[in-house]
């Protein structure tokens, strides 16, 4: 049900504004619109002021929501893809120091990892 009301929310605000046609619009955004204004439209509003959505029929609701969503700023609501992660040269370490055991009894005792192999 909640995805139903945010692809129709996506919809009519696409249908509003045509520049929505060559980006995308994010339902993330929407979603977040939405969980900031309902509760509050929600407990200002009263009951009577609902009605005249609830009695229309799906078309005129469409309209309603186009009309509506031509107030929307689409800027904010477009994805922001982000662009490919940028490869990174590992560094070079020596297999026998990565590999190396290091006993914790040992480094609390000298106070430091620093001790010579032939001693392991």
């Amino acid at each position: 049900m909640a995805y139903d009301v945010l692809a129709l929310l996506q919809a009519a605000v696409q249908t509003a504004h045509p520049v929505c046609e060559q980006k995308p619009i994010s339902s993330f955004y929407i979603a977040a619109e939405l969980r900031e204004y309902y509760g509050g439209m929600k407990a200002a509003l009263p009951q009577e002021v609902w009605a005249p959505y609830e009695s229309q029929t799906p078309k005129g609701l469409a309209r309603t929501l186009v009309d509506m969503a031509r107030h929307v700023y689409p800027v904010v609501l477009l994805k922001h893809p982000r662009g490919p992660k940028s490869v990174k040269k590992k560094g070079y370490a020596p297999g026998s120091e990565v590999r190396r055991q290091v006993a914790t009894s040992r480094v609390l005792t000298a106070g430091t990892v620093d001790y010579v192999k032939q001693d392991v």
